[in-house]
């Protein structure tokens, strides 16, 4: 098919019709993005009013077949594609919406070669503000308010959305650079101030676009990525504003969000600096780094602060608010104050165990203890957050828990994917320990001398670990000790590290038959032993010549149990599985658990959370 467009001389009031469709057509694009987000939002809180059964009552039902086709298509969509865009779905919607950015870029350009490449470059700008948006690191952003998904969760679409906007300019600038070639007045356009300030803008792009290569951000965050970055996003702004009049009202939206984003990030940071503690942990590289926690939370900005963090959540940690300081997100491994199931200890610092990495921020905490010679008030240390996508779906797995829903929980971390794991492990066992308190008031009604029964959560949790050697579990261990649970049996807490040694036996990842899971117990004293390890309840540790085989190890966590099948037919019950560690294990695991999502079509809400992109 030819070309359809060409070069075509316009009247005065033809013109003035172009510049109106322009701007038209630039406010359908603009409006786009909104009108998806305010039907999310009202999706989401029209979802919130219906009438829920009470899970805990309802008797088990079996799936139906189109249930089974949904969870396969959601566990689809939610597989990982690519390693910098992330999910499937994320995909699907980048490719569905360059797909009508493109359609509102030629529909009614007719044969006006001008006008395609005007339009384009309209439309990139006007996509500024979400992309702007996108990118505010806090609970108080309006994409993340109305989504209900963390910046964590929204990020990938942040760098798949800033590809699309470097694309169509792209496409603006290679049009116009093209037509004026075509019309031999390329030497003197690029004297005009307009086109010189196009031009720059156009390779700011491509300087954001080039700093956002995933092994520049992953290699070099700070210096290659981070701060370019946010420069550059801000040159950019007053470049646009000054090359064409037209796109201003874009312009000073996506100006607003960035201000804003720096104003709360400054806001959530904690002022002055906390004088800190940095204690090594013996036999490892790991550290802890304990702040005092009581003066520290979300400051009441735009609303009612939260004086604390959900399990799971993470914090920055930076030496100064200087943008040119390296900041660093960190996991509290310590539990929040409305716990409160440890002794009180927790509630009182702010804990995060960290792996020195020898960069720019682990490296120089790390040297703290030597260089202050003490290993107490040792670091002045500025906290921001807390944040992550824990925030918005823990509370409902603990409320799940206290209300005695079924389901199981599986929990699995490699090395410092623990910090993790283990808080949200531990509070859901206090929230399970809750539901399973003494009804007193029947036993006073009956006057019977027998104590007063207990009523076991029906939800299972198992937590596994794998770590390379058994000192970098100290933290983890101090933490059991100061669990108390008595309202547990034995049998609902299940706690198995598997301690990984170096070998020189390589296995075949094609060996069919596989490797006995444990092969050698850490550590099984008598009874009255007094070691650390056997006064914790429900642990088990063992040691291994390598990585034990996930798909043994998760097994019983899917069997159906004889309660859940008898009478029904095959039911299953939900399964959460929540993941941290190396991309490999996460992979690995996501693959072993959806044989059974495909094959069965089990209920799995899968969480992961892996690596940072960098720094150290």
């Amino acid at each position: 098919m030819a070309w359809p467009y060409a070069f075509v001389s316009l009247s005065a009031e033809q013109v003035q019709e172009r510049r109106e469709l322009l701007d038209q057509y630039g406010f359908y694009a603009y409006i786009s993005p909104i009108v998806l987000l305010s039907s999310i939002y009202a999706f989401r809180k029209i979802q919130n009013v219906l009438p829920n059964a009470n899970h805990s009552q309802k008797p088990a039902q079996k799936s139906s077949p189109l249930q089974l086709q949904l969870r396969r298509l959601s566990w689809w969509l939610e597989d990982p594609l690519t390693s910098e865009f992330g999910e499937r779905k994320v995909h699907v919607l980048g490719l569905a919406y360059l797909s009508w950015l493109i359609f509102l870029s030629v529909h009614k350009t007719g044969n006006d070669y001008l006008h395609l490449t005007k339009r384009v470059g309209h439309i990139a700008v006007s996509q500024l503000p979400l992309q702007y948006a996108l990118a505010i690191k806090t609970p108080r952003n309006p994409v993340e308010f109305a989504t209900g998904l963390s910046w964590e969760t929204l990020n990938p679409y942040h760098r798949l959305f800033g590809r699309i906007v470097h694309l169509l300019v792209a496409a603006h600038a290679i049009l116009y650079m093209n037509f004026f070639v075509a019309a031999n007045i390329l030497s003197k356009r690029l004297q005009d101030t307009d086109v010189r300030l196009g031009l720059a803008a156009f390779w700011t792009f491509n300087i954001l676009a080039i700093s956002a290569i995933p092994p520049l951000r992953k290699n070099g965050y700070h210096k290659f990525f981070y701060r370019p970055h946010v420069a550059t996003a801000f040159i950019l702004l007053p470049l646009l504003a000054f090359h064409v009049p037209y796109t201003r009202k874009y312009i000073y939206q996506a100006l607003a969000a960035y201000m804003f984003n720096g104003i709360v990030r400054t806001a959530y940071t904690t002022d002055p600096p906390i004088l800190s503690h940095v204690m090594p942990i013996e036999g490892t590289n790991l550290f802890k780094l304990c702040s005092p926690g009581p003066a520290w939370g979300v400051p009441p900005l735009m609303g009612k602060g939260t004086p604390g963090w959900v399990p799971g959540q993470h914090v920055y940690i930076k030496k100064s608010l200087s943008p040119k300081e390296p900041r660093n997100p960190f996991t509290i491994v310590s539990l929040p104050p409305w716990e409160g199931q440890d002794g009180g200890f927790e509630s009182t610092y702010v804990d995060l165990v960290i792996r020195d990495l020898g960069g720019p921020m682990t490296g120089w905490l790390a040297k703290k203890p030597k260089e202050e010679r003490r290993t107490d008030r040792n670091v002045k240390v500025l906290i921001e957050g807390p944040y992550g996508q824990a925030g918005y779906f823990v509370p409902d797995l603990l409320k799940s828990a206290r209300n005695g829903e079924k389901g199981t929980a599986l929990f699995v971390a490699g090395g410092v994917g623990a910090t993790y794991t283990l808080p949200i492990y531990l509070s859901l066992l206090a929230a399970m320990n809750v539901s399973g308190e003494p009804n007193k008031k029947k036993n006073e009604k009956e006057k019977t001398e027998t104590p007063p029964s207990k009523s076991p959560s029906p939800l299972r949790a198992k937590f596994i670990w794998l770590t390379k050697s058994l000192p970098e579990t100290k933290w983890a261990i101090d933490m059991l000790h100061r669990s108390h649970l008595p309202n547990l049996p034995d049998s609902a807490i299940d706690i198995n590290i598997y301690v990984t040694r170096p070998s020189s036996t390589l296995t075949s990842s094609n060996e069919k038959k596989p490797e006995k899971p444990i092969d050698t117990p850490l550590h099984s004293p008598p009874p009255s032993s007094s070691s650390p390890l056997s006064a914790i309840r429900g642990l088990k540790t063992y040691t291994q010549s390598s990585r034990p085989i996930l798909k043994d190890l998760i097994a019983p966590v899917f069997t159906p149990t004889e309660k859940a099948t008898s009478g029904n037919g095959n039911v299953d019950e939900p399964v959460t599985v929540l993941a941290c560690g190396p991309s490999g294990l996460t992979k690995q695991l996501r693959s072993e658990v959806g044989r059974y999502v495909m094959k069965e079509g089990r209920e799995v809400r899968w969480r992961a959370e892996e690596f940072g992109h960098g720094g150290g």
